[in-house]
């Protein structure tokens, strides 16, 4: 459980329960954590992009914030993606093609760019956010 990820965990027992300890973290606690601590959130997470992604979801169908504050607008939690063009740069063109690589980084909002056209996704050197589809 994610839970069991994030946090130090103990046995539950039925005197915790009415002393009022939660058996599970809640959405606005775990956001807590990743604001506070995005670095650590992805060490607990075994650096997976992909498991950090699912987590930033979690949190988006159900935001536990009402507006966006200064806490979060500075906090570097959201993943940046940086593409690198694998083929060949030397102007040469090449009878294979290799799809372009990308990898993530920690940054805040104010650093990503929402990229709708990829011709100039790789034109322009920009952090971008990721790509969802429906």
């Amino acid at each position: 459980a994610l839970t069991e990820i994030l946090y130090h965990v103990i046995e539950f027992s039925p005197f915790l329960a009415a002393v009022g300890v939660k058996s599970e973290a809640s959405v606005p606690d775990i956001f807590r954590l990743i604001i506070s601590d995005p670095d650590v959130v992805m060490e607990k997470l075994g650096n997976s992009e992909v498991k950090y992604r699912a987590l930033l979801r979690r949190i988006a169908a159900n935001p536990p914030f009402k507006s966006v504050t200064a806490e979060i607008r500075n906090s570097p939690f959201l993943l940046g993606y940086k593409v690198h063009d694998q083929n060949d740069q030397s102007g040469k063109n090449s009878a294979s093609s290799i799809p372009p690589k990308a990898t993530y980084i920690l940054t805040k909002a104010e650093d990503i760019c929402i990229i709708d056209n990829s011709f100039f996704g790789r034109m322009f050197p920009v952090l971008q956010a990721p790509h969802e589809s429906d």
